[in-house]
């Protein structure tokens, strides 16, 4: 639908059917499949049916609790009414989206702990490759210092690119997948976040395993002798 649409409906006022044609006028976020129409205009067209569906009560905060359980005991005596109070609603809500934000987050845990694997194995091969040749480096005046820091600067490079990755085509592409998500509505999604806390979550775990992956491979490397080293 779009605004300025002429819509036709079928209203009922008990087993009475009453044609309706209206206009569009405008659009919410409630839903797909629901209209709304001014209480005037319905009342003037359904006569001996009462439509309310659904009562909305706003009580004070400090008398939440005692209105609540007084509405409970009467849905409780009455099979034909269901209450759904904020509070529990609200609490199924947060559950859910936890529920939801913990399988992600451990996928994107494994996920990352597969990529440390990975960073830890192409470094310790590029070092393994490369282990004569750093070796006669030491041989003629390259320090263990200047060796950790060379380490070092490669492991920041690798780093530097799956940090410029990741918050580049990585954010890009999660802010075009809501996008996708709230035009298609696929999922009850209307508004787009940046991620804060996770980018510098995401930064902090990669220089940290940065480091440790730097301190491993130098340790790795000085487990064999300048010696040994040559030789192999």
């Amino acid at each position: 639908f779009e605004i300025g649409d002429t819509i036709q409906l079928t209203l009922y006022d008990g087993n009475k059917k009453i044609p309706f044609t209206g206009t569009l006028m405008a659009s919410t976020n409630s839903s797909d499949d629901t209209f709304l129409i001014a209480d005037e205009v319905l009342q003037q067209l359904i006569t001996e049916t009462n439509p309310a569906s659904a009562i909305y009560i706003t009580v004070q905060p400090e008398k939440f609790e005692s209105v609540k359980a007084q509405i409970d005991t009467l849905q409780q005596e009455n099979t034909k009414f269901m209450f759904k109070s904020y509070d529990e609603e609200l609490g199924i809500a947060k559950q859910l989206i936890r529920t939801i934000q913990y399988t992600i987050y451990g996928l994107l845990i494994v996920i990352g702990i597969i990529g440390y694997i990975s960073l830890i194995n192409t470094m310790i091969t590029s070092i393994l490759v490369r282990k004569k040749e750093l070796g006669i480096l030491q041989a003629i005046g390259l320090s263990d210092k200047q060796l950790r820091q060379m380490i070092h600067r490669e492991g920041m490079f690798f780093t530097l690119g799956t940090l410029v990755l990741s918050l580049t085509i990585g954010n890009g592409l999660g802010y075009l997948l809501v996008r996708i998500i709230i035009n298609t509505q696929i999922l009850t999604i209307s508004q787009y976040e940046y991620p804060i806390t996770q980018t510098l979550v995401l930064i902090v775990a990669v220089v940290i395993g940065q480091i440790a992956i730097t301190v491993f491979v130098n340790r790795y490397i000085h487990k064999q002798s300048l010696v040994e080293r040559m030789r192999d």
